[in-house]
């Protein structure tokens, strides 16, 4: 069956986490640097290239959904369910 809300929380994480990554470079978010070198080391820096803006976006969007499908499987063994 096809399920379209890890996709769409998966876009939602992907945009959050970018955004996030711009305004921590811009100065506006005063934290420490250890959540935004994670979020980089997964979809690189920001940039103002739009080929690179989107590359960067798929490659957040490919982690999120990754973690949506980890917590999709763990999930499903509380119901019996075992998917691989």
């Amino acid at each position: 069956m096809f399920k379209i809300t890890p996709k769409i929380n998966a876009a939602i994480g992907a945009t959050r986490d970018r955004m996030y990554i711009r305004k921590f470079e811009k100065g506006k978010i005063d934290d420490t640097p250890d959540f935004y070198n994670k979020l980089v080391e997964k979809s690189g820096k920001s940039s103002n290239n739009i080929k690179k803006m989107v590359a960067n976006w798929k490659l957040a969007y490919q982690d999120n959904l990754n973690y949506q499908n980890l917590i999709q499987r763990i999930n499903n063994t509380f119901k019996g369910k075992i998917n691989k």
